[in-house]
């Protein structure tokens, strides 16, 4: 074959090379597109099904609870001075009111009130004074001063991110603190889950694979941004660290 010839053949080989993959990077961004649309709808389905769950809740087992608070109440007016009968009515007070703490809690988990109510803003800050009494693990805040206003499906998704990995250093860091930073500027929105536990070492290669990790990333890469685990402050605990940014958020705001 002359030189020419190969050279020619060469470039035509190289430009059809060339047009393949361009196809195959369009086909896979197709592809990663369809699956983020997917995996929100499936988290706004789960997220709206924890929503009625909790609504049910609130508004069939909570107020039997209050009812049957009032009707006990009225009893132990009523009720003759006897010791045995008053022993029993505090013991089913005391069953009572536990219930009604656990169909809180289970309402909580479900759906955060406070979130649909208050914000964000507060319902990380309840959330993280809720995880330091339930643990013992001291869980700091910094949160910005200002309003957030974010859509309603980044609002949960960064809730259930940080709820993830607040359960992740409770199970596993062996932890006596945590922060909890959100941080918003011109760029974008930062949320930081940093802790003083034993961290992720190079023999846990496993633990940057658990379903609650892929929870975390699925949430972040829905919402169009990156997740990054790493070794806390000054190379102790690990860092959990979402970075949404704001060109994101914006056109979000304005679909």
């Amino acid at each position: 074959m002359a030189p020419h010839n190969a050279q020619s053949q060469n470039a035509n080989n190289g430009s059809a090379v060339a047009e393949k993959e361009a196809d195959l990077a369009q086909l896979l961004a197709i592809h990663n597109a369809d699956l983020r649309e997917l995996l929100g709808h499936r988290n706004a389905t789960i997220e709206a099904e924890k929503r009625s769950m909790a609504r049910e809740l609130h508004d069939t087992l909570g107020s039997s609870l209050t009812a049957l608070n009032m009707y006990l109440a009225l009893l132990q007016h009523e009720m003759p001075d006897n010791p045995a009968l008053l022993k029993r009515l505090d013991q089913m007070k005391t069953m009572l009111l536990s219930i009604t703490a656990a169909t809180r809690r289970l309402q909580g988990q479900l759906r955060p009130e406070k979130l649909d109510v208050f914000g964000l803003k507060v319902a990380l800050h309840e959330h993280a004074l809720e995880f330091g009494k339930r643990t013992g693990i001291a869980c700091r805040t910094s949160l910005p001063d200002e309003d957030l206003n974010f859509p309603s499906s980044y609002d949960i998704a960064l809730f259930r991110i940080a709820e993830e990995a607040l359960e992740n250093t409770a199970r596993h860091a062996h932890a006596s603190k945590v922060d909890l930073i959100l941080d918003e500027s011109e760029d974008g929105v930062m949320l930081t889950i940093r802790d003083n536990g034993c961290g992720i070492t190079p023999a846990q290669p496993g633990e940057l694979h658990t379903h609650g990790l892929r929870a975390m990333r699925e949430h972040a890469n829905y919402l169009g941004g990156r997740i990054e685990i790493g070794q806390g402050q000054d190379g102790q605990g690990t860092a959990v660290t979402v970075w949404l940014p704001a060109h994101i958020i914006d056109a979000a705001l304005h679909a």
